[in-house]
């Protein structure tokens, strides 16, 4: 008998534990998930599934349903990292959008693919905004690769001229003497404008790096609205382009 009840004893011991220790994991997993949205929506990303299913979670916890909490706890975590995915690559995207422009390029059809996953993005369909954002990146490395092949054949054209002049220098020396100077003065010319206008939009994307770096230090220290993880990976993000801007604006101005 004395046997029976130390058993009975230590079952219920063992459940009152089990029972504080799912409803401290729970009350963790509630702090996260509000701590999730406030990052979320510091960041103007839409959380209507978070908020939804936030407030079910804590419905959940009301009935002391903590397995059901730490479930949906474990949903919203890993549609958070969705999220801080996709908001990261449409600003990496547009970035590298921004090279593009900034040498020249049509970029209408890259504008308008991530115009289409912002717009998906807001809604939430993230299945279909992670598509179009992987539309975008290949759409992007395309036109680069293009852009690699004209420049290779504009040099091998200018290669083919050189050659051409050099090995008829004496027949028409005379005849083309102020055309080369003429030629001479717009490639300097041409060259001095294209380097100012990379100058102007590489001085634009630094000061605009430098500020996205103050935002997310105020958020973060200030504010306090985002979270330790997300601010050393925004800002390992950040500080990395502007390493590159500062040192091909350095490259410039040594030129």
């Amino acid at each position: 008998m004395k046997k029976a009840l130390l058993i009975l004893l230590v079952f219920c011991i063992l459940v009152s534990y089990a029972k504080a220790a799912n409803l401290s994991e729970a009350k963790v997993a509630i702090e996260n998930a509000e701590n999730t949205v406030r990052e979320l929506a510091s960041l103007n990303i839409s959380i209507g599934f978070f908020n939804s299913t936030l407030n079910s979670l804590k419905e959940d916890f009301s009935k002391g349903e903590y397995g059901s909490v730490l479930e949906k706890a474990n949903l919203i975590e890993s549609r958070k990292e969705v999220a801080y995915y996709l908001y990261d690559s449409m600003q990496s995207a547009k970035i590298r959008i921004e090279e593009l422009v900034s040498a020249s390029v049509e970029v209408t059809e890259l504008k308008d693919i991530l115009r289409r996953a912002e717009r998906e993005f807001y809604y939430e369909n993230y299945d279909e905004a992670s598509k179009l954002v992987d539309e975008l990146f290949k759409s992007i490395s395309d036109v680069e690769a293009q852009q690699s092949i004209l420049a290779a054949r504009y040099e091998a054209a200018r290669q083919t001229l050189t050659e051409f002049f050099k090995s008829h220098r004496v027949e028409i020396a005379i005849s083309l003497a102020s055309i080369l100077v003429l030629i001479a003065v717009v490639y300097k010319t041409l060259e001095r404008r294209a380097k100012q206008i990379e100058l102007k939009t590489l001085v634009a994307k630094k000061k605009a790096l430098e500020r996205l770096i103050v935002e997310l230090q105020r958020k973060r220290y200030v504010e306090d609205a985002v979270s330790k993880r997300f601010y050393q990976l925004m800002m390992e993000k950040y500080k990395s382009e502007l390493r590159k801007v500062e040192s091909r604006l350095l490259a410039i101005r040594k030129s």
